[in-house]
C-alpha cells in the first residue's frame, strides 16, 4: 500500500455517494472521469465515492453502470486513480492496496511541485466518531433504514443545508467559504494541526460542507463538499492549488 506520491496533476473530490438514494451523480461522475482522462489528470476520490451504508441494490445498479462503464474506460487511457476510504465505503478498508492503476488507501500525502499536500476523508475528526466510533457507524446504518422509509425529507435537509450556506464577503472565487460553529471546528483543528508537520494544503471531505480556509501563512484548508449539491474539486497542478466547481468553465 502506497501512502506517498508524487502527482504533477491531480483532481481531488469527494461524497459523490453512488448508490445512494438521494444521488444522481452516476452520470456526472463518469464524465469527471473522462475530463481527467482527456486532459491528462490523476485523480484522487476522497472517501464516500461509494454508498455501501445507504443503498438499495436498485439504486446501486442505476447510478453506478454508467460510472463503472466510464471508469474502464478511463483507466484504458492510463489514468491513476487514488481511492480513499471514507466513513459510507468504510467497508473497503479491508480490501487496502494497490490494484493495479487503482490505489485503495486510507489517506494520501501528495508532492507536487514543491508542495506537499496531505489528502484524508475526515470523518476521523467528526465528534460524533471520536466519541464513540461504534455507535457512530451503527447510526449511520440506522439512518440508512430512515432514508430508504423517508427518502424525501432527507431531499428536504440536503437542500435546506445547502441554502444555508451563504458566500462570506471574503469568499474565494467559488463562492465558497467554510461556515464554523463556534470558535472553530475539530475538523479545522485538525487540518491545523497537519499542517504544522509541514503540509501546505490539507484536503477533506465528509462535511459536505464546501471551502477554503488559510491555516497559517502559505498553507490552505480545501473541503469539496458533495455531489449530492454542486460537485467541486480541487485541481493540482504543478504545486498550484485551487478549488472549482463542476463541470468546470471552458478553459
Amino acid at each position: 500500500m502506497i501512502t506517498d506520491v508524487h502527482e504533477e496533476r491531480l483532481l481531488v473530490t469527494s461524497d459523490s455517494h453512488l448508490g445512494s438514494l438521494l444521488s444522481s451523480s452516476g452520470r456526472d461522475m463518469a464524465r469527471f472521469l473522462r475530463y481527467a482522462a482527456e486532459h491528462q489528470y490523476n485523480v484522487c476520490i476522497n472517501g464516500d465515492g461509494l454508498e455501501l451504508m445507504h443503498t438499495s441494490l436498485a439504486s446501486m445498479t442505476r447510478e453506478t453502470f454508467d460510472f463503472f462503464r466510464h471508469f474502464k474506460s478511463a483507466l484504458g487511457g492510463s489514468l491513476r486513480i487514488y481511492y480513499v476510504v471514507g466513513n459510507h465505503d468504510i467497508v473497503l478498508e479491508r480490501f487496502f492496496n494497490n490494484w493495479g492503476a487503482i490505489n485503495l488507501v486510507p489517506f494520501l500525502n501528495v508532492r507536487s511541485g514543491d508542495q506537499r499536500v496531505h489528502i484524508e476523508h475526515g470523518h476521523l475528526y467528526d465528534p460524533a466518531f471520536m466519541r464513540s466510533p461504534l455507535l457512530y457507524n451503527w447510526a449511520t446504518r440506522a439512518s440508512g433504514t430512515a432514508l430508504r422509509a423517508h427518502v424525501g425529507f432527507f431531499r428536504l435537509y440536503e437542500a435546506w443545508r445547502r441554502l444555508r450556506r451563504r458566500p462570506a464577503p471574503d469568499a474565494d472565487a467559488t463562492g465558497d467559504t467554510l461556515v464554523e460553529e463556534g470558535p472553530e471546528t475539530t475538523f479545522v483543528r485538525a487540518a491545523r494541526e497537519i499542517s504544522a508537520r509541514g503540509f501546505d494544503a490539507v484536503i477533506f471531505g465528509h462535511t459536505h460542507a464546501p471551502g477554503t480556509l488559510e491555516l497559517r501563512p502559505g498553507s490552505r484548508y480545501f473541503n469539496t463538499g458533495s455531489w449530492l449539491g454542486e460537485p467541486r474539486y480541487v485541481r493540482i497542478e504543478h504545486g498550484a492549488m485551487v478549488m472549482e466547481r463542476w463541470p468546470v468553465a471552458r478553459r
